[in-house]
Order: C-alpha cells, then sequence, then structure tokens
C-alpha cells in the first residue's frame, strides 16, 4: 500500500505563536510519503465564515495568507477549499487509485480543519485516518489543541491518535 500524508491548511494567515512550528517540520515530513496531499482554505464571500460568525480574513484577494507557510513538494496534489472539510470525491478517487488505505493527517488548525478531515476519512468506512499529533497546532493555543486530540481519540479511536512521530 502506498502511503500518503494529508497536510491540512498550512497556510501563512493561519501560522501563529502557536503554530509556527509546524510548517518547518513539514518540510522533511512530506518526503517520507509517497503520496501527499495538502489543501488550502480560501474564504469565499458568501461564505458561512463571513456570515454566521463574521471571519473574513483568508479571502481570495489576500494572496499571502492563503500561500502555504512552507514549500509544498511539487508533486503534491493540492485541494483548494472554501469550507472545513478538503475530502472530495476526487480526493478519494485518487485515494484509491493511488491504493491508499491509511492517511496521516497533520496540520493547522487541530481543532478544526484537522479534527473536520479525520472524521470524513473515517466515515468513509475504508480509509484509516491517522492524526500525527505532534505535526498539528492550533493557533488558538495548546488548549484548542489538547481538547481536539481528546475529541479524536473519541470520534476515531486512541490508536488513530499518534504522539511522538510515526
Amino acid at each position: 500500500m502506498a502511503s500518503c500524508l494529508f497536510i491540512v491548511d498550512v497556510q501563512r494567515g493561519f501560522v501563529r505563536q502557536h503554530s509556527r512550528q509546524i510548517p518547518e517540520r513539514l518540510g522533511a515530513l512530506q518526503h517520507e510519503y509517497d503520496f501527499v496531499i495538502a489543501s488550502r482554505f480560501v474564504n469565499a464571500p458568501n461564505s458561512a465564515h463571513r456570515r454566521l460568525i463574521g471571519w473574513s480574513k483568508m479571502g481570495a484577494d489576500d494572496s499571502e495568507a492563503i500561500e502555504f507557510a512552507f514549500q509544498v513538494r511539487s508533486d503534491a496534489y493540492i485541494v483548494e477549499k472554501t469550507a472545513y472539510v478538503p475530502v472530495f470525491p476526487e480526493v478519494l478517487r485518487l485515494l484509491a487509485r493511488n491504493g491508499v488505505d491509511t492517511v496521516d493527517i497533520v496540520g493547522i488548525d487541530t481543532d478544526v480543519c484537522v479534527t473536520q478531515t479525520a472524521v470524513a476519512i473515517f466515515e468513509t468506512e475504508w480509509l484509516r485516518p491517522r492524526v500525527l499529533a505532534d505535526y498539528c497546532a492550533s493557533s488558538g493555543g495548546p488548549e484548542f489543541h489538547e481538547a481536539a486530540l481528546k475529541i479524536l481519540r473519541r470520534l476515531i479511536g486512541e490508536a488513530q491518535v499518534v504522539s511522538h512521530g510515526r
């Protein structure tokens, strides 16, 4: 089976004090995998983020914020998304076509898009999500990161949340 790393939203606009170590860690990690998927969030003009929670950052016009915060490997499959979850039918087809059965998930924010991605992969019922806790962070701080890991252990199982490497 091919190994897959799913990098969730490691963009300049999401890198803060509590997540600044993540881009550097991922630079080397991504080369240990056969296959890499990287998602990029773009806040659409009429998004629920704008309408319901009043969050207007990370729009298409904010090119510096939506750029990746590290050099994503050149053969990575890039997914642009306007919602929390980047697991689209074409992503699932790509994983199936490449013989992937386990997806290692890393990125920013553990408490939002990383959790949503892990649950979406879990719910396919044929893929195993593994959240690499040491390669995730929350721009909201360590308490949000730790809370998300606790919830993920309940949602996708203790064995699917991995600390201290792979």
